[in-house]
């Protein structure tokens, strides 16, 4: 069977997009990493859905520890100008594609 990891943020449009693919006969895991979302108990509020879903439908979720927010904002300071062009998400969205691969290349139980 084929496999897809996707990024989960908001748990309902993650259930879109979890039931699209395993309609597609795919198994699927999630991943948790949005540094973007703030403030703290936002995020923490929006992983805990996240957690409460995955665990209503047997879903794999990797959850990558942290709050990294320190770190997103020294990427995006000065691109202020340039958020409604969607700078700033794309520093998220960049960060959120490199990890996957991180974990494929070391070892995929363990992510860092």
């Amino acid at each position: 069977m084929k496999s897809v990891l996707i990024h989960c943020c908001c748990a309902h449009r993650a259930a879109y997009t979890i039931d699209y693919w395993q309609r597609q006969v795919y198994e699927v895991g999630a991943m948790w990493y949005n540094p973007n979302i703030h403030p703290y108990m936002e995020h923490q509020h929006h992983l805990q859905v996240r957690k409460s879903l995955a665990q209503k439908t047997n879903l794999p979720l990797i959850v990558t520890e942290g709050y990294g927010i320190i770190e997103y904002f020294r990427q995006v300071v000065g691109h202020e100008a340039q958020r409604s062009a969607g700078i700033a998400s794309g520093f998220a969205c960049q960060k959120r594609q490199r990890l996957p691969a991180r974990w494929v290349y070391a070892d995929p139980a363990k992510p860092s």
